[in-house]
């Protein structure tokens, strides 16, 4: 019994084994064998939430999680208006959405600093260990030119190369997403630990090269160009903070020498996307000729790999947004005919499939929805759910606001990063829908640093008050 006490007070252990079923059920294999073991964690989650609520209710200090618990109270009703349709699926994402609020979202206020950041040291750790194991097998799938097609639950996998794109593993925007993710954890690592062991700093940087290389290859614009958007911001308001010489110079002049540092981040990535490109392009033909050195019969030729997206050469419809315009039509007119309450995300594909003008973009709007996070929650909860969300973003906007504002001590440079994560996850929002209704690892880590950015800001906001 005082073992069961232990793994339920034990929040750190449920959020690493959690993070790491997440990042392995990326693969569509994995998912199928995995996805009983998720239910089980479930369970896991619950049990905690019971225990924490029953002896110390210390994940409910935060006055916000109530607005998320509200955004899924209204989410029931919809779920209840839409009974026909998906019922039990439909409660089962509830229960997971409930879990991860208060499990990740949900934080202690009083819990000391230290502890916290050691959390938050440690899970962020482990996503960039598991995103460079997986990294690492999709480069090798390009490298040695591996491809192969297989069906798990009526569904297609795909490993290495398609359409012109490095699906490795997954699918070709899931892998960009993670890359970016990892690129940015291990950026922050190397901006706030210089201390680090020599061996340490160059895995990260091993880390860095493996994870942008992996994001060329993808062709994933979402996650580039939010990654660019979120490190431009960035470099913006930290600047000042690592070059004390720009805080005593006149305003504007301050102003122009950030807003330059901005456009030297952004038009570095957008070159050293294209350079590393085309130099990734003649691995597959190097790789074959080192792997036949020493045999007589074969002919040295270095060929280069095309590695253009493929709806350039097929002229899709849809342009740079690859058809999304299309789905946002429809799921638009979905929304205008449900837009109190909603349709349930699960419901999202059988009410939105009829308004397609083109049919042929069936099949995305079936995987991926409308590919945008906003319009997903408009239409899945109407306007009865979303003003809960928008309610919950104002509180939380203007405590973290409040608190970079007021703040100039050893917190602020970690507030800073953790807003610019959060921004780089809203900017991919407006392309696609992952961090609600649906359990994936995006969903977690999403809420997770979230939650964890929140207990710095509304502590702040507090201390200040006092």
């Amino acid at each position: 019994m005082t073992n069961l006490v232990i793994v339920f007070k034990n929040n750190l252990l449920f959020k690493i084994i959690l993070m790491i079923v997440m990042l392995l059920v990326t693969v569509p294999y994995l998912n199928a064998v995995l996805s009983p073991f998720i239910r089980i964690l479930l369970l896991w989650g619950f049990g905690y939430i019971l225990y924490d609520f029953v002896t110390g209710r210390r994940l409910w200090t935060s006055r916000s999680l109530l607005l998320l618990l509200g955004f899924c109270a209204a989410y029931a009703l919809t779920i209840l208006w839409n009974r026909e349709l998906y019922f039990v699926a439909n409660v089962k994402a509830l229960a997971y959405m409930v879990m991860v609020f208060i499990l990740f979202y949900g934080h202690d206020n009083g819990k000391a600093e230290g502890d916290v950041k050691r959390e938050i040291s440690i899970l962020s750790h482990v996503f960039v260990a598991g995103t460079f194991l997986l990294s690492f097998v999709c480069f090798l799938t390009f490298l040695f030119s591996i491809k192969h097609v297989y069906e798990v639950n009526g569904m297609l996998g795909y490993l290495g190369m398609w359409d012109n794109r490095l699906w490795g593993l997954y699918n070709a925007n899931t892998g960009g997403t993670l890359n970016v993710i990892s690129i940015f954890l291990t950026g922050s690592f190397l901006l706030m630990g210089p201390g680090k062991k020599r061996t340490v700093r160059v895995f990260y940087i091993i880390n860095l090269v493996l994870q942008f290389c992996c994001l060329v290859l993808t062709y994933s614009r979402t996650s580039c160009y939010s990654m660019m958007i979120a490190f431009a911001v960035g470099i913006y308001f930290l600047l000042p903070h690592f070059k004390p010489a720009i805080v005593s110079m006149k305003r504007g002049k301050a102003a122009l020498v950030r807003l330059a540092a901005a456009g030297v981040v952004l038009v570095s990535i957008f070159l050293l996307n294209d350079i590393v490109r085309i130099g990734l392009s003649y691995l597959p033909s190097l790789t074959q000729n080192i792997i036949h050195i020493g045999d007589s019969d074969y002919e040295f030729e270095l060929t280069q790999e095309m590695l253009a997206r493929i709806e350039g050469i097929e002229q899709r419809e849809g342009g740079l947004l690859t058809g999304r315009p299309i789905l946002w039509k429809a799921g638009w007119k979905t929304f205008q005919s449900s837009p109190m309450l909603g349709v349930t995300r699960l419901g999202l594909y059988d009410q939105t499939a009829g308004n397609l003008s083109d049919p042929d973009w069936g099949p995305d709007l079936k995987a991926g929805g409308v590919h945008n996070g906003y319009l997903t929650i408009l239409i899945s909860s109407g306007l009865g759910g979303s003003v809960f969300l928008l309610a919950f973003w104002g509180m939380t906007g203007r405590k973290f606001l409040q608190a970079v504002s007021r703040t100039r001590g050893k917190n602020t440079v970690l507030l800073l990063l953790g807003g610019i994560f959060l921004l780089m996850f809203f900017i991919m929002e407006i392309l696609e829908a992952r961090i609600l209704y649906q359990m994936n690892v995006f969903m977690v880590i999403f809420w997770m640093y979230y939650g964890y950015i929140m207990y710095f800001a509304e502590r702040e906001c507090d201390a200040k008050m006092d």
